[in-house]
């Protein structure tokens, strides 16, 4: 029996459009959350009560690149798309930058930045896009 390879952030991508931001070093990805709804009547005399509702919000997406093209980072509803390595696949969502951390030298690694994306669920004409994971065919 074969081992199965490990996924890490080792030759993952970072894209708008067709141009490539930087190669991603670390990366968190992004779960999700539902609201809690109070649902507490003036009948309870002993405790809250509560329900969770059905939408669900999106964690912010953070990820460490090597910086390729810097001016491809701007504040700004974008389409993004993580590809993966070995051509494993792509992750497209829709998100905002919500921070530009900081540019970090290292020795004989280059820059790096961290970058913080608000995770919208919207494309450029407002419409609901989810997140979408497009993984290849194993041979």
């Amino acid at each position: 029996m074969g081992r199965k390879k490990m996924f890490d952030a080792n030759g993952c991508s970072l894209k708008t459009g067709s141009t490539v931001i930087g190669g991603i070093t670390e990366m968190s990805i992004p779960g999700w959350s539902r609201q809690e709804i109070d649902d507490t009547e003036l009948g309870n005399v002993n405790y809250t009560t509560a329900v969770l509702g059905n939408l669900k919000t999106a964690d912010d997406f953070t990820c460490v690149i090597k910086l390729a093209n810097s001016g491809e980072v701007s504040v700004g509803n974008k389409e993004y798309t993580i590809t993966l390595p070995d051509s494993a696949g792509t992750l497209v969502f829709w998100a905002d930058l919500k921070q530009f951390g900081a540019t970090d030298a290292k020795n004989a690694q280059g820059l790096t930045l961290t970058l913080t994306f608000k995770v919208t669920n919207l494309n450029a004409a407002g419409v609901e896009t989810i997140p979408v994971l497009t993984l290849a065919q194993a041979a």
